[in-house]
């Protein structure tokens, strides 16, 4: 009896905060096979998404180093903010090559992949570039003014 107590407790109270989704909560366990459905296509959305987002990042960086290179054979160096500009239109219309759709940025759904989504998640940015030329061993050259402002805090 105390058992049931409880749940009927829970339940009733349940229902109060649902207010006029108390139904729905009712609806839910009398179709649980439904919901569990429902919720296994969403977590395989999800899946799929966070799974194209990291393909977008694994080609973006692949771009970067790639364009890197062909820009340093071309003149002898460039800093990670011009091979951001350079780079950006090629990337933008490579995003939607690369991917249908990434989780919106609260991962409870998903957006279409574009240059302005995928620049969010991943942090594309000239930043962004600088990191991963270093990872990969590349001379970066610093943007104009870093240097000075090295000297100034010396």
């Amino acid at each position: 009896m105390g058992d049931h107590a409880e749940v009927s407790f829970f339940g009733t109270l349940l229902r109060v905060i649902l207010g006029a989704l108390g139904p729905l909560l009712d609806w839910m366990i009398a179709h649980q096979s439904v919901v569990t459905i429902a919720f296994a296509v969403l977590l395989g959305v999800y899946a799929l998404g966070r799974y194209q987002l990291g393909i977008i990042a694994r080609n973006t960086e692949e771009l970067v180093i790639r364009r890197f290179e062909e820009f340093v054979r071309e003149e002898s160096d460039i800093s990670p903010e011009a091979l951001y500009r350079r780079i950006y239109p090629e990337w933008a219309e490579s995003v939607k090559k690369w991917a249908w759709f990434v989780p919106h940025r609260f991962d409870l759904w998903p957006v279409p992949a574009n240059e302005r989504t995928v620049k969010g998640k991943i942090g594309f940015s000239p930043e962004w570039i600088s990191d991963v030329l270093s990872r990969h061993g590349s001379n970066v050259v610093p943007e104009a003014g870093v240097s000075e402002r090295e000297d100034e805090r010396q």
